[in-house]
């Protein structure tokens, strides 16, 4: 892991800064020592680099390029691999190695108990299309380095199914066969015939459309066969092509390895359905054939994200926006070959992975572990609509990858004072060293964190947070994923999402109960995003107990008042005794407070010491019950939050393999629901936030994350004797006495003073739009951008 300051200035040049082990007990500082210790602190720098040393070794980072070219190279002189670019369905290829993870069990034995370092393994993923069958399967290939010792095995102990292999007619939707599908596409509808019906109806030359099917791919496990739907689009200079629809349908089936098998089923207009190309062509010449509205190509300013140039500038909007400084330096500490970070008593390791990006582990508050794990599990659009191709869309994004995306944009994306950190994944033959991966940055609310005025005194706490972000662009979407860590304990999980929606075609007659008109013969259509995250909360160790405090209105007759009915509310407290296969939605009304409490320890007033995880905006789940394209695959989705008896063959909610194989997926959420106890034991929330969008003119060109946000909080719950941000030194206390009219301030040894700190442009040279290093198995390296 790299950390980059992107600012340009000599006299900004980052400075390493040693500190001891981020917590440690520590003796009571007064305010005038506060005060004297910041004093000593005579010269204004910023961005600095204030380096920590990890507790322990990180045992879930990422691959290093010479791992991952181990692991490769065992594969090539195991089996007969085929470099991707050169590859077909008959052949076999490598699609993506990553850390696997060691089990949460040998994990704590070495965090807790000083054991011995796990082993360290890799998982991959490699289409064998050699034999009769093709198929995907998962391996597992350890422990590393590679030596007499390694081993090649199949991967399937988290897998629900039970099994490594996936077979290819439900398999992956990789390179290999999306290019096959788009030659098919192309070659099927690049016909004489076809060209003159599609120019015809939708109005540009063939050349200007972009013809693509939905996803997933629809298996039938009756018949076998597999079928998909598709679209063609206008193609536009700004890549705005999901907001230029035509109305234009198609299905075909991709049954098997055999392309020349492969048939186009039905051409779809109007809601009318012709069974090839020569029925389609021959209604078009009728005189009832009724043709849609066509879209005014030469009018598509509205498409367009860039600065709208024949706009005045808005009043004062010449001047710079507000910056973020740091007057006296970092307040973050990190250490670089443990991707390990420490602020303000928190510490915790971070982990990056091709399919969710940033994961963290062994979080830990004032000395104590408060979550073992917090990652991002899977991100799902769903789509309702009157046409084929949007009905038949549910998106499973980390079969796309939420961690190879592109860089953040420096002082766009994250504020000036961020520091900037790189990534590596392996996938198709391509080790990806990304800059400008992920950010981290410390912020000042906008709000304080507490404050009271009372008769004679005030008292306001500033509320510093610290934040890591990162932003994953997938298709037409930009998810904007933050974590927050506050000085009290809380930590705060958001998404905000961006873009261009995926519109649809406006039909006046059918398209109303799917979405609004949102432009001249744009259909918004209506869909969820639905995020699941794994959030294995260690309160007080790993004997925990699931609760929840109900808040409901009762009629009581109180001693004090005999006769007289009061109509008022009461707490109850409710024990999550097992597992609940239909899981958990938030109470109406907020009338609900869930907590993980230790089952052991309570705090000195004899409650249980817990966390509360508590719902922010988007707190929904999907509507749909019982999909056609996502029958078995996302089960996690259909209420707010589940909770388990955590045990390491539960690795996960979904995989990046899940997406066609709707009914029997490697991971199906569903078995993870057996009714096992949760009292006293392990137990892992998976919690989900999202939104319903119903898209809008607003939306155009782009929607915004302003608006399309959702986020949850854990947050401490009698888990101290007290709020816990007392210690901090960035607050102020103001006292005044009305006998004498005098007045004090107490600033803790803050101060206002100006260090002149400048604010340096970004330096732009660290973006990349998706660079990477080759690899293959001679091990020639040349950068690339795709």
């Amino acid at each position: 892991m790299r950390l980059t300051n992107l600012l340009s200035l000599t006299s900004l040049v980052a400075l390493a800064v040693a500190v001891p082990d981020f917590y440690q007990k520590r003796e009571a500082v007064s305010s005038k020592e506060a005060a004297l210790l910041r004093r000593e602190a005579t010269e204004c720098v910023s961005n600095e680099n204030v380096l920590v040393e990890a507790p322990k070794s990180n045992i879930w980072t990422s691959l290093s390029k010479d791992e991952v070219q181990e692991v490769l190279d065992l594969l090539h002189s195991t089996y007969n691999i085929t470099e991707v670019t050169k590859s077909d369905f008959f052949s076999n290829y490598v699609l993506w190695i990553e850390t696997l993870k060691p089990n949460k069990t040998e994990a704590l034995t070495y965090l807790d108990e000083d054991g011995d370092l796990p082993p360290r393994n890799a998982r991959t993923v490699v289409y064998f299309g050699e034999g009769e069958e093709g198929y995907f399967e998962e391996l597992k290939v350890g422990p590393l380095p590679v030596s007499d010792e390694t081993t090649i095995e199949p991967l399937s102990y988290y897998n629900t199914n039970g099994k490594s292999k996936l077979p290819f007619d439900v398999g992956h939707l990789d390179r290999i066969k999306s290019a096959a599908k788009s030659a098919f596409l192309n070659e099927n509808l690049n016909t004489t015939t076809m060209r003159t019906v599609l120019e015809d109806l939708i109005g540009v030359p063939y050349e200007d459309m972009g013809c693509h099917s939905a996803a997933p791919q629809l298996h039938d496990p009756a018949t076998g066969a597999v079928v998909d739907y598709g679209t063609c689009n206008i193609n536009t200079e700004n890549d705005a092509e999901n907001l230029v629809p035509t109305g234009f349908f198609f299905k075909f089936d991709m049954t098997g390895r055999d392309v020349s098998q492969w048939k186009m089923l039905e051409y779809i207009y109007n809601n009318k359905v012709y069974n090839s190309a020569e029925e389609l062509y021959e209604a078009t010449k009728k005189d009832d054939f009724v043709r849609l509205p066509k879209i005014d190509i030469d009018n598509l300013d509205w498409t367009v994200i860039p600065r709208n140039d024949s706009a005045p500038i808005r009043h004062l909007d010449d001047r710079k926006s507000p910056r973020l400084i740091e007057p006296e330096g970092r307040r973050w500490a990190y250490d670089a070959d443990e991707e390990y970070f420490s602020w303000m008593d928190w510490g915790f390791y971070t982990s990056w992975s091709r399919d969710t990006g940033i994961s963290f582990f062994d979080i830990t508050f004032k000395g104590e572990r408060i979550v073992y794990e917090l990652s991002l599990q899977e991100l799902i659009a769903e789509y309702g609509s009157d046409d084929p191709f949007n009905q038949h869309t549910f998106y499973s994004d980390i079969s796309y990858g939420v961690g190879n995306r592109f860089s953040l944009v420096p002082g766009f994306d994250c504020p000036s004072t961020a520091g900037y950190f790189t990534t590596d994944t392996f996938e198709y033959d391509e080790f990806y060293n990304r800059t400008l991966s992920y950010c981290v940055f410390e912020n000042q609310e906008d709000y304080s964190l507490l404050r009271h005025t009372g008769a004679s005194y005030s008292a306001v706490t500033q509320n510093p947070t610290l934040n890591i972000r990162f932003i994953s662009t997938i298709g037409n979407y930009d998810y904007n994923f933050l974590y927050k860590f506050f000085l009290d304990g809380t930590l705060e999980v958001s998404v905000r999402a961006a873009g261009y929606i995926q519109a649809g075609y406006w039909n006046p007659e059918t398209s109303a109960p799917y979405g609004l008109k949102i432009h001249d013969v744009l259909s918004g259509s209506f869909h969820d995003h639905v995020l699941n995250y794994k959030v294995d909360l260690d309160v007080g160790g790993t004997k925990n107990r699931a609760t929840q405090y109900v808040m409901k209105d009762v009629d009581v007759e109180y001693p004090w008042a005999p006769g007289k009915v009061y109509n008022t509310k009461q707490i109850a407290r409710e024990v999550f005794e097992n597992e609940d296969f239909n899981g958990i939605n938030w109470p109406e009304n907020g009338q609900g407070i869930l907590l993980i409490e230790s089952a052991e320890e309570t705090n000195s007033f004899g409650n249980p010491r817990a966390y509360n995880i508590m719902p922010g905006a988007g707190g929904v789940h999907r509507i749909v019950k019982n999909s056609r394209s996502g029958p078995e695959t996302q089960n996690w989705a259909r209420s707010n939050l589940f909770l388990t008896k955590h045990k390491d063959t539960e690795l996960r909610s979904s995989t990046a393999l899940n997406t066609n194989a709707l009914y029997d997926p490697p991971v199906n959420f569903n078995a993870f629901l057996d009714n096992e106890s949760l009292d006293g034991e392990d137990i892992v929330a998976w919690v989900n936030l999202g939104l319903h969008h119903l898209p809008n003119s607003n939306d155009l060109p782009n929607t915004i994350f302003s608006t399309a946000h959702a986020s949850f909080m854990l947050t401490p719950f009698n888990y101290f004797d007290s709020e816990n941000s007392r210690d901090t030194t960035q607050q102020v206390y103001y006292t005044y006495d009305d006998e004498t009219e005098e007045s004090s301030w107490e600033f803790y040894g803050n101060d206002w003073s100006s260090c002149g700190v400048e604010v340096a442009e970004p330096n732009f040279e660290e973006y990349v739009y998706g660079r990477g290093t080759r690899i293959n198995k001679k091990m020639t390296n040349s950068d690339e951008v795709y």
